[in-house]
């Protein structure tokens, strides 16, 4: 019977699925693909969560009659929301899906003659916002990570940020030195090993070791294996499997001096994966802060060398040079080195809209690729009426 449908389709008896953008002006919600119809030729959708580039929309359209290029031109720095809407999808369980891809920010329209195309690129960072382009100068004392990015997004009258991560480092002092507030939040972020991104204007904290120690939400499988799965199971057309081991490591230690005493304290972490044990990392940690630990008050006394009274790193915190074999900072530092060891680029049988960055899925069928796997990115692209959707993956991080 299955074998029956695209001929029944072809007979009117069946409707084929479709997917297609909506389009609309942010706060407007009149949805313009309609009207943009004629003319488009492509949307790609990239939803990221590896910390390091903002969410992306590109929208590709003719300009044969050089509407766009003359007065239909859009804004730089236009909001644009964009979602995927599919009708009949999964026919007859999940009939009508959407994916709200969220909103977005212009950031460069290019034309091309004599193909007449013009390309629209846009971010989920705000362009022209504040908190991107301005660059500030600022201490930040007895404070937490959370608290700061909260001052810094009321300052700049954004929405109230989503901290998502049971980590929250405190500072005793950090100083902002000309760099915009958004530059100066993802520092913070990235040597807290946690990431931030900006979803419909609002920026969203996650901490990947949690997000990746919750239960797999489907399994995409490869040919006709995995059978008894009791989870929603999603099919791949194909693939690329990376097995790498240059620049990995098996153990990471961290020494930091103290300053004023001249001793220096040593923490490592030991991943429990089948590298050799005589791959090790040494690793110096000087931070521009004075103390970090995990929310409690730190004890009084002390000095910095600028003469600044304030308290000194107290031992036995975690994130600090004291807080025993689990350091964070070492296991960061593998967890860093080895991220990348088994990673995946997966190409689904047809273009999912249930998949998002930032989800965990097990793979199945592709032998010693088996197993959990963390979104890093997840690419949706409509394209001549085809929709597409690729997966980029890395193996959870297990026993980091």
């Amino acid at each position: 019977m299955p074998d029956l449908l695209p001929q029944l389709a072809g007979l009117g008896l069946i409707q084929a699925r479709t997917a297609r953008p909506r389009i609309a002006l942010a706060g407007g919600g009149t949805d313009y693909y309609s009207s943009l119809a004629p003319y488009f030729l492509r949307m790609v959708y990239v939803d990221n969560c590896d910390g390091e580039k903002a969410d992306d929309l590109t929208l590709e359209l003719a300009d044969r009659d050089r509407n766009f290029i003359n007065s239909w031109m859009p804004d730089a720095g236009a909001q644009v929301q964009a979602s995927i809407i599919c009708d009949r999808w999964y026919y007859p369980y999940g009939t009508s899906l959407s994916l709200d891809c969220g909103t977005f920010w212009i950031d460069s329209v290019e034309f091309d003659l004599p193909e007449h195309t013009v390309t629209i690129r846009a971010t989920s960072v705000p362009a022209d916002s504040h908190i991107k382009t301005s660059k500030e100068s600022r201490p930040f004392e007895n404070t937490t990570l959370r608290d700061i990015i909260e001052q810094i997004v009321s300052d700049n009258n954004m929405p109230e940020p989503q901290y998502n991560a049971s980590y929250n480092p405190r500072y005793v002092f950090v100083e902002q030195v000309e760099e915009s507030g958004l530059h100066f939040i993802k520092k913070r972020c990235d040597d807290a090993k946690l990431t931030m991104k900006v979803v419909n204007g609002t920026i969203v904290i996650n901490d990947p070791q949690e997000l990746e120690s919750g239960s797999s939400a489907f399994t995409i499988v490869y040919g006709d294996g995995a059978p008894g799965l009791d989870t929603t199971v999603y099919r791949m057309s194909g693939g690329k499997f990376y097995l790498r081991v240059s620049d990995t490591t098996k153990t990471g230690i961290v020494a930091n001096t103290d300053m004023q005493s001249g001793l220096t304290q040593k923490h490592q972490f030991t991943a429990g994966d089948d590298l050799p044990s005589d791959w090790k990392d040494n690793i110096n940690w000087n931070t521009d802060w004075l103390w970090e630990g995990t929310g409690v008050a730190p004890p009084s006394g002390g000095q910095r060398a600028n003469g600044k009274d304030t308290p000194p790193p107290p031992s036995g915190l975690e994130g600090y040079d004291g807080a025993g074999g689990d350091d964070r900072k070492a296991r960061a530092h593998v967890r860093d080195k080895n991220y990348h060891k088994f990673q995946v680029e997966v190409e689904m049988s047809i273009g999912c809209p249930l998949v998002a960055a930032g989800q965990v899925t097990t793979l199945a069928g592709v032998g010693q690729f088996d197993g959990e796997y963390f979104i890093e990115s997840a690419r949706h692209e409509i394209n001549n009426g085809q929709y597409n959707t690729l997966l980029m993956l890395r193996r959870c991080m297990v026993g980091y």
